[in-house]
């Protein structure tokens, strides 16, 4: 039933392009496999991206059916020129969109024209895995009973950006297969975090690290933290720091690839290994190169911790500006 009502709602706004006889086309647009029985798919209408251009744009939606438990979570989309693709929780923001809107999600109606602000709110569901998945694979490796709470009235966002580096048109569409299972079924709800640096300012031809944290709201569980910057990293560690003082590594990354703009090594932890308190902190710092002429802003680079925990009723955004610089 989801899965009729969810398609049917997206598919309906979906606009028709046509491609004519134009030989400068690139069309990457696919027919995706279905989710899971009883499960639902989210798919996005057709994009379409100019050679040489950059489009971000946001599907809004709201979860209309009952309290329900996500329990996998696959994204699903050409790998050709592709930054990523994310659902979004949006309630915090109050945006002015209706359900089926297809906007850029830095639309300068939510700010002003020119700024980088983010209109696409905290995902919704953070990878969490002991190994990465190959290809389309499941981003979440839940112990039975755990879950992610889609709840009733959630506005959320499909959230998809490509970089076209060709001379040639792109078409391009993505989806979202969610696994589910009912509320009533879930022993331990988690929550997808985002911790960010905010504002960044890397000066030409330099080396330049960014240090910043964020305390937790509440007693938590820590299940897994994901780094993630582009590529002109360097170094990037995560750090627990409690509040007596004390400094835990989470992970570290002595030596930044390219690569792992896309795909970037986490860390998983089980369930009750790592427990944080209320004022314990999570620190991040990443370090650049920039071997540009130019100062460099988010978003060319970024800053950003993501993870899981247990122990917290709805998706955590913190952002850590201002953020130290140490040179």
């Amino acid at each position: 039933m989801f899965f009729t009502i969810l398609l049917g709602l997206v598919a309906c706004t979906a606009p028709t392009v046509d491609t004519g006889t134009d030989m400068a086309v690139i069309d990457l647009r696919a027919t995706y496999p279905p989710p899971p029985e009883g499960g639902v798919q989210i798919l996005t209408p057709d994009m379409e991206i100019a050679p040489g251009e950059e489009e971000l744009r946001c599907l809004y939606q709201t979860w209309t059916e009952p309290d329900v438990g996500v329990v996998s979570y696959v994204p699903l989309h050409p790998w050709q020129y592709h930054h990523h693709s994310l659902l979004k929780d949006i309630d915090h923001l109050n945006l002015d969109v209706e359900d089926g809107d297809f906007l850029p999600c830095f639309d300068s109606k939510y700010g002003v024209p020119g700024e980088y602000q983010d209109a696409s709110g905290a995902p919704m569901f953070q990878a969490y895995y002991l190994s990465l998945p190959q290809g389309d694979g499941d981003w979440l490796s839940l112990p039975e009973g755990f879950a992610f709470r889609l709840a009733q009235g959630t506005q959320f966002s499909a959230d998809v950006h490509y970089i076209n580096t060709t001379d040639k048109t792109l078409l391009v569409n993505d989806a979202f297969n969610l696994g589910l299972i009912p509320a009533e079924e879930v022993e331990t709800w988690l929550s997808p975090i985002e911790l960010d640096s905010g504002s960044i300012y890397l000066p030409p031809m330099a080396e330049t690290s960014v240090r910043f944290s964020c305390a937790m709201p509440a007693d938590v569980g820590l299940l897994s933290v994901n780094p993630h910057m582009h590529e002109l990293g360097s170094r990037y560690l995560i750090e627990l720091v409690r509040t007596d003082g004390s400094v835990t590594e989470l992970l570290s990354l002595g030596s930044w690839a390219p690569e792992y703009r896309n795909s970037a090594p986490n860390r998983a932890f089980q369930p009750g290994q790592v427990a944080l308190e209320a004022g314990d902190s999570i620190r991040t710092t990443c370090t650049w190169i920039n071997p540009h002429e130019h100062t460099v802003e988010v978003p060319e680079e970024m800053c950003t911790t993501s993870g899981v925990v247990s122990g917290l009723p709805e998706p955590y955004f913190c952002d850590g500006y201002p953020t130290q610089e140490i040179f």
